[in-house]
């Protein structure tokens, strides 16, 4: 009989899995190669990439790593031993670019399963996605091993594409009546996958056309919110990211094992955007604090008055830090 144990739940380590989505041209190989450093800085060792696109060379002056070339076929298999080989060299930072390859790619998921069917009955349809599913449930139960028992971070890219919406029978009658013809409101945003493993991630970015590796923190239609992930531990700090980069990287890892300082620890700066005071809060008079505080507030008001809430949200998380250095300038001072 298998034998458990158990234990009073405590914040702590944490397994680190981190998704990219962006349209060609949003950003999002580089950004994921600065990700990877940044984690790089926390955990050391060499940043990896698996490259399907032939392309991420291009970047190896703004980010040091180990390349891996992987041509077709893209099975889920043939990542498996892709990732092998980097894990028998010892990596544990590795980067998948493209993921998207394991499903439409040559020799990927669609390809298998096209590749089954010929010959064979309509009949053999579902045998035949049964199969292909299996090999690729395989892959996937291997990266989550290693992701929640062998400390590997994963940080894979998905490529974003435009689908139509699912439309009602009455809307398709309606449209047909009418003669109506295909609105840019009738897409929405899909990722080029029907794999779980955006799902094992941590966090996800999205990244739009153009972005430059500036991901959407604040999804409102329900596309975008299914390709955009956080959690609890990671929200806070998720509503400050502007830039995908090594800061966000180094940041998600060291919330991952538990290790990332408080905000007094950090060092706050007064931001020059909101006041004339400069430098570190903590470094700051009582007065001087309180006095940018109220500012904060009034900032926040007025923003969210008017509906800017990426701003909005930005100064309530800058105010939570200043609040918490706040807090024990006050305690340090009762104590004196």
């Amino acid at each position: 009989m298998r034998q458990f144990t158990d234990e009073v739940a405590t914040v702590g380590k944490m397994p680190l899995m981190i998704g990219v989505t962006g349209y060609a041209g949003s950003g999002k190989t580089l950004s994921s190669l600065r990700i990877a450093a940044g984690v790089q800085r926390v955990h050391g060792g060499d940043v990896w990439c698996i490259d399907t696109e032939n392309r991420a060379q291009e970047y190896a002056e703004q980010v040091k790593f180990r390349r891996v070339s992987m041509s077709a076929p893209y099975s889920p298999a043939d990542y498996m031993e892709a990732v092998k080989y980097i894990r028998g060299k010892g990596g544990r930072i590795i980067v998948i670019d493209s993921m998207s390859d394991e499903h439409d790619g040559p020799g990927g998921v669609l390809d298998m399963h096209y590749q089954y069917m010929q010959g064979k009955q309509q009949s053999m349809n579902q045998p035949g996605w049964a199969e292909v599913k299996a090999i690729r449930k395989r892959w996937e139960g291997y990266v989550r091993v290693l992701r929640d028992h062998e400390d590997v971070i994963f940080v894979p890219c998905w490529r974003a594409k435009l689908a139509y919406k699912p439309k009602t029978k009455d809307e398709k009658v309606r449209d047909q009546t009418e003669g109506n013809r295909p609105q840019p409101t009738d897409h929405q945003w899909d990722v080029s996958t029907t794999s779980d493993m955006p799902y094992l991630c941590s966090v996800r970015f999205l990244l739009y056309p153009g972005a430059d590796g500036k991901p959407l923190l604040k999804p409102t239609t329900m596309d975008e919110k299914i390709l955009v992930k956080t959690s609890l531990a990671y929200e806070r700090f998720m509503n400050t990211i502007t830039q995908l980069d090594e800061n966000v990287g180094q940041r998600l890892a060291e919330i991952a094992l538990g290790t990332a300082k408080p905000a007094a620890a950090r060092g706050v700066e007064f931001r020059p955007t909101y006041t004339e005071a400069k430098g570190n809060v903590a470094d700051a008079d009582l007065p001087e604090v309180d006095k940018y505080l109220k500012w904060l507030s009034a900032q926040l008001e007025k923003f969210r008055a008017e509906g800017q809430g990426r701003a909005s949200g930005a100064i309530q998380m800058h105010m939570q830090q200043v609040e918490a250095i706040y807090k024990a300038m006050l305690d340090k001072d009762a104590a004196e």
